[in-house]
């Protein structure tokens, strides 16, 4: 019962695209795509790395740790956010704009996989780690 109902969430995870818009979101994975060519552990020596490209300085100003290329997706998402807040989309002003749809109203974030389930379900469960450990688990590899 219970492999069941992981393997349900587990590909509703998969195939679910997207979130319900939020204020003030970004699509943070749009500005990837532009700056690094959507790749979140880009590090060219150009002294910017990272999938939203942050200068070492800019990084460790706003609470990031060690190379932005080895932070997580999430990580790097959450140090942008503390970047957009004091320095705006004119900290990535060519790519910036095109994580704001055509009317100017923020984009929701793209989440991908388990990052779509709620991490705290009713007070009882966190999906989002049920499922990233049924997609561990049943990953070819996985154990």
């Amino acid at each position: 019962m219970i492999v069941g109902v992981g393997a349900t969430l587990v590909v509703a995870a998969l195939t679910w695209g997207t979130s319900p818009a939020r204020a003030n979101a970004i699509d943070w994975d749009a500005v990837a795509q532009c700056e690094s060519g959507g790749d979140w552990t880009i590090s060219t020596g150009n002294g910017y790395s990272g999938g939203l490209q942050f200068s070492p300085a800019t990084w460790a100003e706003h609470g990031g740790r060690g190379d932005p290329a080895r932070a997580s997706r999430s990580e790097q998402i959450r140090i942008a956010e503390r970047v957009l807040r004091t320095q705006g989309l004119g900290a990535w002003p060519v790519c910036g704009p095109r994580g704001v749809d055509h009317t100017g109203a923020p984009r929701a974030p793209r989440l991908v996989g388990c990052e779509v389930l709620p991490a705290n379900a009713f007070g009882l469960w966190d999906l989002r780690r049920l499922c990233q450990t049924l997609t561990t688990t049943i990953a070819p590899g996985g154990g």
